[in-house]
């Protein structure tokens, strides 16, 4: 008889409400624990999940945790506010005051990314961090692409820290002759400044607006595309990064938190400072198709070494040892 398997509760918001990176990882890891047969729990609410079992809460549910509980439970940490805050706040200032009096009461974290352990790390969090980043639901089917046209996607929810406007009207003032580019992402989380980017979208040559689309929707865009750009200032992961990184995508991206992690410069794609230099990166492409095949092939060749299931996570997850 086969030993029974630790149970885990998971205190997180509704993860079908809408689509999040957060969301998706807390789902399909929870799906993946439940495969290697792991009984879960969750719920958006403490007093849903049973007493005795290792917990974990998310980010967005955090800081309203009693302390004494919090420090039972490990916290998934997904986009911290103090990585981009408000204007007129530094971020260290938004730490100390807005993040680290909750932050600081829970027994440990798991991070999504080095690049978010590290930051916690640079802010003398004492407590363990272990990382599981975010892996693939199915492996894509890698195909070979052409130089030109060009077809890039952008997929991120349209908020402001995603970069859209500022691409959008990078893109008005010097528009890539003969691009498509395609935007896929929900627009209800911030509605003015999704109305303020679709209002541009409609005034643009070749950019369409695609809403937020299903996983099956989402690969089938892949598999159209020859390039994805990345426009926002800071991903704490970048699951669109690694999805199109595994299915062969080159990337053009803002620099921002993790995104060098997914970029190797000069082969399967380019990082930028600006919104400028990606719109110009898109102009030398477009009139010299044959200075964008070569990062088509090393996106190709670089694409096995970045697909990893749910399953190879669930494992690493399984080898925490869980501070309780």
């Amino acid at each position: 008889m086969k030993p029974k398997k630790q149970a885990y509760a998971f205190l997180i918001p509704d993860t079908g409400a809408f689509v999040s990176g957060g969301n998706l990882y807390n789902r399909h890891l929870i799906d993946a624990l439940r495969e290697l047969g792991h009984p879960i729990y969750e719920s958006a609410q403490p007093e849903g999940l049973p007493e005795g079992v290792p917990m974990l809460t998310d980010t967005l549910l955090a800081p309203t945790l009693p302390p004494a509980l919090a420090k039972q439970s490990g916290l998934i940490v997904h986009h911290l506010q103090s990585l981009h805050p408000p204007a007129g706040w530094k971020g260290a200032d938004w730490f100390r005051e807005k993040e680290w009096p909750w932050l600081r009461h829970f027994g440990w974290y798991l991070a999504t990314s080095p690049y978010t352990a590290d930051y916690l790390q640079g802010r003398d969090v004492s407590k363990p961090i272990e990382v599981i980043e975010p892996a693939l639901k199915q492996l894509p089917v890698v195909q070979d692409k052409t130089a030109h046209p060009i077809q890039a996607i952008v997929v991120a929810n349209v908020v402001e820290r995603k970069g859209i406007l500022p691409l959008l009207n990078a893109w008005a003032a010097a528009p890539p002759e003969g691009v498509v580019l395609s935007l896929a992402g929900n627009q209800d989380m911030e509605p003015a400044y999704a109305k303020q980017c679709l209002s541009v979208v409609e005034k643009l040559e070749g950019v369409h607006y695609l809403g937020t689309l299903t996983q099956e929707a989402l690969q089938a865009a892949y598999a159209r595309s020859n390039l994805l750009i990345s426009a926002a200032y800071i991903e704490t992961y970048g699951m669109a990064l690694q999805e199109a990184a595994a299915a062969g995508l080159p990337i053009l991206a803002y620099a921002g938190g993790n995104v060098p992690n997914h970029v190797d410069a000069g082969r399967n794609g380019e990082l930028c400072p600006s919104h400028t230099e990606i719109v110009s990166w898109l102009n030398k492409w477009a009139t010299q198709p044959e200075t964008f095949k070569p990062y088509l092939e090393h996106a190709r060749a670089l694409a096995p070494n970045r697909q990893r299931l749910w399953a190879d996570a669930a494992a690493q997850f399984e080898a925490i040892k869980i501070q309780r």
